[in-house]
């Protein structure tokens, strides 16, 4: 979870600055309406500290204000998040409001007050006290400076914004792609649990089967069940080893080429899991300790070793890493099966053989009792209802074995999705926040900007002016300043969601149709946002405006 929590938190910094850039953007519009206010301060005695102390405090109540809603929005959250899947991730639970958030929310609060209240604070300051008192005072050189601050301050959230919704499309790409993965088996209506008989009672492998074998045959004439297997490993949850594999007739040499995983399984797994038959036979019931020891493998080892032949009846063996430390029998290939998501929806397809049960010793010879095996059943009705059944299957065989780890296979692959939502789900919100915010930000300059030009707009229009000119005259300002923004974003974004790559599947970091979307879909946005300014400024009437200047 570390790399997501670093890539979340950095989100929240950026939703965090964009917020302030408003706030700002509205302190200075405000600061220039309190000009003649603070000019008569000043005349009547008030020092410069004094006026900045002042204006200080007023944004400091707004960064308090802010951070009590936020906490009280963060209390609200904390009771939706169980439906993002939190209980699924590690220490999800312990997620709560405790005196560190409180006190990192006050001191936020405090610090994003003193910094984004200092700006418009000493700008209000920059002006001519006998020109502003008199009628109309405003410098041209003070409107311009402030000008370009409320300017820079919308070229920032408009990057900002840009960067956090190319992470988040990059994520909701990467989800979907997540989604579509063929997993090599069918996952509905299979129910799933994990089996450990004790060594003191089964102390080797023949016992260790006859257990499975009883509990297979009990638990296949239960109503409801259409299939059972049990297998050391089910898909998607990994746990098998890696070790090197040998070819008979080829020299082992310690390479990628060369190592496979392997799964101890009954004779009922491929069908019971939906496992795709492609060449050969599966395993069956004749394969016990007395016959010839047979692997069934999988489509990767059979494409890595015999690309162009036939694999049936090659014969290859399990090494502990080292060619003199043989650890199996040599295994016949009988059967190729469809490659399954073994190791993780994520994980790469590994080579994998499958051997029988009832030959566990020739195939894995020196690695100890395989005791914990999982057991699968496919199930005609709702498979959790099929669990009291089964448990008291496997407890009129011994009650001594215990049963963990029940769940449908829905559920596991619920559980391996649930990250990537989490991530998806809380980066989409906060670049959606971030998209308002900058719109929002647009918004309030031009509508600024607009108020500010009244008069202008006026003479303009009393000159001939269309309507259509003056429309594009407001919107070609707005556009200008998101336009640099969005060059800045995606130069940004280039860079660092690269640092995002861990968190990706089947998507590039710097995938040129999501970054082509999104930076259109903000400029769209952004032209939203200009063109209600810009609507109203068309309808100023040229007498009233000239009038009231």
């Amino acid at each position: 979870m570390r790399q997501a929590l670093w890539v979340l938190l950095v989100a929240v910094l950026f939703v965090l600055l964009i917020a302030c850039a408003n706030v700002a953007n509205l302190l200075l519009a405000r600061s220039e309406t309190r000009q003649k206010e603070i000019a008569i301060r000043a005349a009547l005695g008030a020092g410069r500290a004094r006026i900045i102390r002042q204006l200080l405090l007023e944004s400091l109540l707004l960064a308090f204000l802010g951070g009590g809603g936020g906490l009280l929005l963060a209390a609200l959250g904390l009771r939706l998040l169980p439906l993002f899947g939190t209980d699924r991730i590690p220490r999800g639970q312990e997620i709560g409001l405790n005196l560190a958030v409180l006190g990192f929310t006050l001191g936020l609060s405090l610090l994003t007050g003193v910094i984004f209240g200092l700006a418009p604070a000493l700008q209000a300051l920059k002006f001519d006290l006998h020109t502003t008192l008199k009628e109309g005072g405003r410098t041209a050189v003070a409107r311009k400076g402030r000008s370009r601050l409320r300017a820079a301050l919308v070229v920032a959230e408009v990057a900002l914004s840009l960067l956090l919704l190319v992470g988040a499309g990059l994520l909701i790409k990467s989800f979907w792609r997540l989604q579509q993965v063929d997993t090599g088996f069918r996952s509905e209506q299979l129910l799933t649990m994990r089996l450990f008989p004790p060594a003191s009672t089964y102390p080797n492998d023949q016992r260790v089967a006859a257990f499975y074998e009883a509990l297979l045959e009990r638990v296949q004439s239960l109503p409801g069940v259409k299939e059972v297997a049990v297998a050391e490993a089910i898909p998607i949850g990994g746990g098998t080893g890696v070790t090197g594999l040998q070819v008979e007739g080829k020299t082992f040499e310690m390479k990628e080429q060369n190592l496979a995983s392997w799964r101890i399984v009954s004779p009922g797994y491929f069908s019971t899991l939906g496992l795709r038959h492609l060449r050969g036979r599966l395993l069956a019931a004749s394969d016990h300790e007395q016959a010839l020891p047979v692997a069934v493998i999988n489509e990767t080892l059979a494409r890595a070793h015999w690309p162009n032949e036939n694999p049936l009846g090659q014969r290859i063996r399990l090494l502990n890493r080292a060619p003199d430390k043989a650890t199996t029998a040599f295994l016949t290939v009988v059967g190729v099966v469809a490659d399954a998501k073994n190791d993780g929806l994520t994980g790469a397809v590994r080579q994998e053989l499958y051997a029988a049960l009832r030959q566990r010793t020739a195939a894995i010879a020196s690695m100890g009792i395989m005791r914990q095996m999982s057991l699968a059943v496919r199930a005609s009705v709702e498979p959790l209802s099929l669990t009291n059944s089964i448990r008291q299957e496997v407890w009129a065989l011994d009650r001594n074995v215990p049963i963990t780890n029940v769940q449908t296979m829905e559920q596991i692959l619920a559980t391996a999705t649930t990250q990537p939502r989490f991530n998806t789900i809380l980066l989409g919100l906060f670049a959606a926040v971030a998209l308002v915010l900058a719109a929002v930000g647009i918004y309030g300059v031009l509508s600024y900007s607009v108020t500010q030009r009244t008069h202008e707009i006026g003479i303009r229009l009393a000159l001939g002016a269309k309507p259509g000119d003056v429309l594009a005259l407001v919107i070609r300002q707005g556009m200008t300043l998101t336009l640099i923004g969005v060059a800045l974003g995606l130069v940004a974004s280039f860079a660092l969601t690269r640092v995002m790559a861990g968190l990706l599947f089947s998507v590039s970091a710097t995938d040129p149709l999501t970054f082509g979307v999104i930076a259109l879909l903000l400029i769209t946005v952004a032209l939203l946002a200009c063109w209600i300014p810009a609507r109203r400024a068309t309808k100023v009437d040229p007498m009233v405006a000239l009038r009231v200047e």
